[in-house]
């Protein structure tokens, strides 16, 4: 995200922000507090820190997706909404 780049920034010395390596360092080392999508933190290889992925479904009739749930990658970590389930449709 924009933010997070912008708090790492943040945080580098303005003559080393066109340093890659330092400004990944402070990105790895970053921690955000309730965004849109939770908290966000990286992995020492810079991924992202228990991401969390929506579940949509796709409705051909309306033309439509609608989210029906989310997990995230730890097993047992889904969750669907009361009343829907996952359509694992074929084209």
């Amino acid at each position: 995200s924009v933010y997070a780049l912008l708090a790492a920034l943040d945080k580098v010395a303005c003559d080393q922000r066109t340093n890659g390596t330092i400004v990944m360092e402070e990105l790895k080392n970053l921690t955000l507090a309730n965004g849109v999508s939770g908290n966000l933190s990286f992995t020492q290889n810079g991924d992202r820190q228990d991401p969390t992925y929506s579940i949509w479904n796709y409705h051909r009739k309306g033309n439509a997706f609608v989210e029906v749930g989310w997990t995230g990658t730890k097993i047992g970590s889904a969750t669907i909404e009361p009343g829907t389930e996952v359509c694992f449709g074929s084209w």
